[in-house]
């Protein structure tokens, strides 16, 4: 009995022991951990740590501040050239430039002839001759025949042209049939020849007005004035710039 009792005294020494030894080891370890966190917790006296390397700050840019432009003027496109066109200018005709309306009167009278006494007799008995009396009416023309102009009467260099007209003339005379009146007319009861003296009446009146209209130097002059006028602007019309006109005498 006393071995067993001295065997448990030496296991409750062992016992003891360990729990001292593992005492002691928690006590250091609490210290070690207590003497980090003060050593971390006060200030650091030593050299300044290194800063961290940083990108330098970018400059700013300048700030450009915005100007009012003017807007330059529009400007007119070019004026095409224009090339005058050369014309054949007896293919234009007549260029009539005035007209007036004219009027006139014809008596026209018609006697057969009487071969011998008794066709004297007949004619006589007949009721002496045919005949009329008419009104007539007509349209008449003035200008310039372009079909008489030469080619010597024409110059054209480059924009400009020189033109030598042939002087102005009556061009035309038209009756008016719906304006002409018949004041009287006769036809002889037997050996009447009335047949066709009216038309014959009209042709005389057409004439009688044309006549006229020739010894009129008024009508020309201003058919002369106008057909100039008309000429130049068609000429422009075409390209010429430099016009000259003269009227041939």
């Amino acid at each position: 009995m006393p071995s067993e009792t001295h065997h448990q005294d030496q296991l409750h020494r062992q016992t003891q022991l360990i729990l001292i030894a593992a005492a002691a080891i928690i006590l250091l370890g609490a210290l070690g951990i207590a003497g980090w966190m003060i050593a971390s917790s006060r200030p650091d006296t030593g050299a300044p740590e290194a800063a961290s390397p940083t990108e330098p700050w970018p400059t700013p840019r300048p700030t450009v501040t915005p100007t009012a432009t003017s807007t330059p003027p529009a400007t007119a496109p070019p004026r095409p050239t224009v090339t005058p066109i050369v014309v054949s200018w007896q293919e234009l005709g007549y260029l009539t430039s005035v007209a007036y309306k004219l009027k006139t009167v014809v008596a026209l009278e018609r006697n057969k002839e009487t071969a011998n006494f008794f066709d004297a007799v007949v004619e006589f008995l007949g009721g002496g001759t045919d005949r009329v009396l008419l009104s007539a009416v007509g349209n008449v023309q003035a200008g310039i025949d372009m079909t008489k102009i030469a080619d010597a009467d024409v110059q054209i260099d480059g924009k400009r042209v020189k033109i030598i007209l042939p002087p102005a003339e009556v061009t035309s005379v038209e009756l008016l049939p719906a304006e002409t009146e018949i004041f009287d007319s006769r036809q002889k009861w037997v050996l009447s020849d009335y047949e066709g003296i009216e038309v014959e009446a009209l042709d005389i009146a057409r004439s009688q007005l044309t006549d006229w209209a020739k010894s009129q130097s008024n009508i020309t002059d201003t058919a002369e004035v106008v057909a100039r006028a008309q000429l130049e602007d068609f000429l422009r019309q075409l390209g010429f710039e430099e016009i000259e006109i003269t009227v041939r005498k």
